[in-house]
């Protein structure tokens, strides 16, 4: 299966029952807070049982990656529900702004579910991919502070070329500031120079975005086609003497990277950064709030979108939507 894959799956075992004995009560509304996953019988006081099948936990839902993923080559990763109840799975994979194939498989065990489950993929880019996991539709996160699942995924000539990495060679925000980090291997800062242009549609075309490396922004220069664009001359370091590449985009549209040491772009360069703008989406003809929906019934509204821009493997293509 590929794409956006949920799994439905259940444990072929006796059903056994954590049994809860209610005390006298009043009231209509029953409220109990279960401890630990499995199935609960409830007992009243007057002898009716209610029965709960199913009590999941998405917190104890692990997600393991046996190996660092290297763009270009085949990975996998490990995602163990086996002691988070039985229900439905959902993966699904980002990167770059654009939704990564995989496939999801159940690991086999004896002649029952295990609930280990494989996904596999093959990056395309060295950027962090990020992971949505969803368990009975609960998310399943990171670490504290509900983290979302990220992926390291490293470049296959890191540490054997100069390289850059990060988000910011591929998506970003108008208005908001992005970066990319580069692999220097030790070498002079001096060499490098980061030139970052705008769309050629953008008023004006070809325009120069400000690059910012720690608190130093440089001066503006001119390529001999007028062209206009920065040349990093000083370059902020960061303590393992790679660097920190810091810009913020002003228009829609296809921004190009290019990275260059000693007036030669460096490896995978250039980058096609993909900035947008969510601002630019309307929604309108939404259904009156007071108004009540059944399920099974369609609900309509309509989605605008003023432009949007975007490039495949280096092409720039346009789409405008109206209405």
């Amino acid at each position: 299966m590929r794409g956006n894959n949920t799994i439905h799956f259940h444990y072929a075992c006796t059903l056994k029952y954590h049994l809860i004995i209610i005390s006298p009560f009043r009231s209509r509304r029953l409220k109990f807070v279960p401890k630990s996953v499995g199935a609960y019988l409830l007992r009243t006081p007057s002898d009716v049982d209610i029965q709960v099948k199913n009590v999941y936990d998405a917190s104890l839902v692990k997600v393991m990656q046996p190996e660092p993923a290297v763009a270009g080559q085949p990975s996998s990763l490990i995602i163990d529900t086996g002691g988070a109840g039985k229900g439905a799975l959902s993966v699904s994979m980002r990167a770059a702004g654009y939704d990564v194939e995989h496939s999801i498989r159940e690991l086999e065990g004896n002649n029952s579910s295990t609930g280990r489950f494989e996904v596999s993929f093959v990056p395309r880019v060295p950027a962090p991919h990020r992971l949505e996991v969803r368990f009975n539709g609960a998310p399943v996160v990171s670490g504290p502070g509900a983290r979302p699942i990220e992926l390291p995924v490293r470049d296959p000539m890191a540490g054997r070329a100069v390289t850059a990495a990060g988000n910011g060679l591929y998506q970003a925000r108008v208005g908001k500031q992005t970066n990319f980090v580069i692999d220097t291997l030790g070498r002079k800062t001096s060499t490098f120079d980061v030139v970052v242009t705008g769309p050629p549609d953008a008023m004006p075309p070809y325009e120069a975005v400000p690059i910012r490396y720690g608190a130093i922004i440089n001066s503006l220069r001119r390529k001999k086609n007028h062209i206009p664009y920065l040349s990093l001359r000083r370059c902020y370091q960061q303590k393992d003497g790679n660097l920190l590449a810091e810009f913020q985009t002003s228009a829609v549209g296809v921004h190009k990277i290019e990275v260059l040491e000693g007036g030669r772009l460096i490896h995978g360069a250039p980058f096609h950064c993909n900035s947008f703008d969510p601002s630019a989406v309307r929604l309108s003809a939404l259904p009156p709030k007071q108004k009540k929906h059944s399920t099974g019934v369609p609900v309509q509204f309509q989605v605008h979108l003023l432009r949007l821009i975007f490039s495949v493997h280096g092409l720039l293509l346009l789409f405008w939507f109206a209405g």
